[in-house]
């Protein structure tokens, strides 16, 4: 009823609710309760309880959610189509999964389903998996994340697994065979991009808008901060579907190893364990010691995955994204704890 009754104020009070027309010139972000918003967000939280709670819903709820899903999917379609997203932002990644979730959610409740689900797969296929290869502007090559360490992990890496994992459980469509050898790479970056810590447990290579100051540092109990338990959902979402066995126990070690804490934050939560954690599954500790990250330009050694042991990254890629900092030829070091980090924020 909770859940309902919010659903209702979202999608009764949001002041774009029933207005796609302008969309192709105006932005896609809306004051609401005096918070900026960026729609696709609405758009995959109403798609997405639509479709849970539609046995729950009266034939009002279900027309005023679906017009809600409707008007602001089709803001994004026809903005995409005047304006486009760069494929190396976190706005773009949040449509794709926005548009799926909405095309999922309507699927023969809504002709426009197909056109959502059309677009945000136009954009994964035409836009994003370029640029996994190894090209000239090819960020994604090697698992990397053109955003840096803090929207590339939260955002754009996250709405990317959930997508293709919507996608493959709606569809059996495998759309994670198109780029290759990308979705082994991510969470081989991931895991050696991360590195233990005594005050924080572990933290990222710190890289964009991921500092020692930042939100996803300094300002949070957890080196990790608020992306911990983002990770965790997201590494053992492509534990269960990659084809890499050895692969996918490496990511359940490193998923519960204490030293890193990549566990849930929070008692809400759990429900990540729930549907993702195979606990019956092997783990097996990831002997790497060296990672090179082409597309981003960056590397990490380390001499072991234990407190004690040396951890290096360097950075020395190109300029993609305006969440990237100018840190191009900066490395970072730690052992026992960070002693040479990267400054400001």
């Amino acid at each position: 009823d909770r859940a309902i009754s919010l659903g209702n104020y979202l999608v009764n009070t949001h002041p774009n609710r029933n207005n796609s027309a302008d969309c192709s010139t105006a932005q896609l972000w809306d004051f609401m309760d005096n918070q900026v918003s960026y729609d696709p967000n609405f758009i995959q939280t109403v798609a997405l309880a639509y479709d849970w709670l539609y046995n729950d819903l009266s034939a009002s709820d279900k027309t005023a959610w679906k017009n809600f899903i409707i008007a602001r999917a089709d803001c994004v379609v026809n903005y995409y189509n005047a304006n486009g997203f760069s494929p190396y932002a976190n706005y773009f990644f949040q449509a794709i999964y926005a548009l799926a979730q909405a095309g999922v959610s309507l699927s023969g409740d809504d002709a426009k389903a197909d056109t959502y689900l059309d677009t945000a797969k136009n954009m994964y296929q035409n836009q994003f998996v370029p640029l996994t290869q190894d090209i000239s502007g090819g960020a994604y090559y090697g698992g990397g994340l053109a955003e840096g360490t803090g929207y590339g992990v939260t955002i754009d890496m996250f709405r990317i697994v959930q997508y293709v994992t919507l996608i493959k459980s709606a569809t059996g469509d495998n759309l994670m065979s198109l780029t290759g050898a990308y979705f082994n790479d991510l969470p081989r970056y991931l895991m050696n991009a991360t590195f233990p810590v005594e005050t924080y447990k572990s933290r990222f290579f710190s890289s964009g808008d991921y500092s020692e100051n930042s939100y996803y540092g300094g300002r949070s109990p957890y080196g990790l901060g608020g992306s911990r338990q983002t990770v965790r959902e997201f590494l053992l979402m492509l534990a269960e579907n990659l084809s890499d066995s050895g692969l996918a126990s490496n990511i359940r070690y490193f998923v519960d190893d204490p030293q890193y804490d990549i566990s849930a934050g929070y008692q809400s939560d759990y429900m990540i364990d729930v549907l993702w954690h195979n606990p019956s599954a092997g783990k097996q500790a990831s002997n790497s010691l060296f990672y090179f990250a082409k597309g981003a330009g960056e590397v990490f050694m380390r001499a072991g995955w234990n407190l004690g042991d040396t951890w290096i990254g360097y950075k020395a890629g190109d300029h993609f994204s305006y969440h990237q900092h100018a840190d191009q030829n900066s490395f970072q070091i730690s052992k026992y704890g960070q002693l040479a980090v990267k400054s400001g924020n």
